[in-house]
């Protein structure tokens, strides 16, 4: 892996992380609607962690089947959202930073946006 990719997909990294880690539970359909981005463009981002994560599936509590987009994040280490938290350690790439979660927001205020306008809701 090297240095540049990893910075090329950083931001999409911490965008899905943040999600995951505010929305506990989320499912890639949510993280990659959100971050308006396709299912392989997202598991090419995140495919940079293999390391330190994997993606599980889990049944669809409604439909009892399983679906590419049902899939979650499972962290190899239980400590790693911990780490992505401590301010001390991380400094610039801190996950909790306003600035994080201001994108965030934007990128959720967008998503019902369209949500609105896809549904014909003024």
């Amino acid at each position: 892996m090297s240095c540049v990719s990893l910075k090329h997909h950083l931001p999409t990294i911490q965008q899905a992380l943040l999600i995951h880690h505010t929305i506990s539970e989320t499912a890639f359909h949510i993280i990659f609607n959100i971050l308006n981005l396709t299912l392989e463009e997202l598991k090419h981002a995140l495919s940079k962690l293999y390391s330190i994560l994997t993606f599980i599936s889990r049944r669809d509590k409604n439909w009892g089947e399983l679906f590419p987009e049902s899939r979650h994040i499972f962290f190899y280490y239980a400590s790693f959202m911990e780490f992505l938290l401590n301010k001390t350690r991380l400094r610039e790439y801190w996950l909790e930073d306003c600035h994080y979660y201001t994108i965030l927001i934007t990128k959720i205020l967008c998503f019902f946006k369209d949500l609105y306008i896809m549904n014909g809701i003024s």
